[in-house]
């Protein structure tokens, strides 16, 4: 970056440091060079550089600072409507789907984020209300979610709701072989 403002500067100062001349063509014009045509009576000129003075502009303003406190209404419900409490979800892949709703809407202009926890422990955030799962042991889990602010404190949560997550296992409709007949 350096070399090419060099450059620059070395390009703009050139012009100023070429010499410049006139002489009147055959058919009596003014013409301006840089080198005159041989046999023509030239006069240097002087050349005065080109600057052009800009204003200063004002400094701008600082930012706003950052409101404090809660911007906007303060939650009154979050909760997970998917999966529904106590249900059973039968996903062979261990995918899955929590979707949550939340009054008024998330403040994601301060920040805010949501926040899946399964089990007591986070399993997803975001600003989104539904989020994906994947590969979870089939079981029975506790959920709950809960909205945090930009410097991750908790200012809602939802209740806690169970769901069991059905798969299938390699063992169950395993075939048991054949009784074998006996010869009396």
């Amino acid at each position: 970056m350096r070399i090419l403002a060099f450059l620059l500067a070395l390009l703009l100062a050139v012009p100023a440091l070429a010499e410049m001349y006139r002489w009147k063509d055959a058919q009596g014009n003014v013409v301006f060079g840089d080198s005159p045509p041989e046999g023509v009576s030239a006069e240097p000129v002087k050349v005065r550089p080109n600057v052009v003075e800009t204003p200063k502009l004002p400094e701008p303003p600082p930012p706003a600072p950052a409101p404090e406190g809660p911007a906007g209404p303060a939650y009154q419900a979050l909760r997970i409507t998917e999966p529904a409490d106590q249900s059973a979800v039968r996903e062979n892949a261990g995918n899955v789907t929590i979707t949550l709703g939340i009054e008024p809407d998330l403040n994601v202009r301060v920040g805010h984020k949501l926040q899946v926890l399964m089990d007591g422990a986070p399993v997803a955030e975001g600003q989104t209300l539904q989020f994906m799962l994947t590969n979870v042991d089939r079981g029975t889990h506790s959920l709950s979610a809960r909205v945090l602010d930009a410097q991750g404190n908790e200012l809602v949560s939802s209740p806690t709701i169970s769901f069991t997550l059905l798969r299938y296992s390699s063992l169950q409709g395993t075939p048991r072989p054949a009784p074998t007949p006996r010869s009396n």
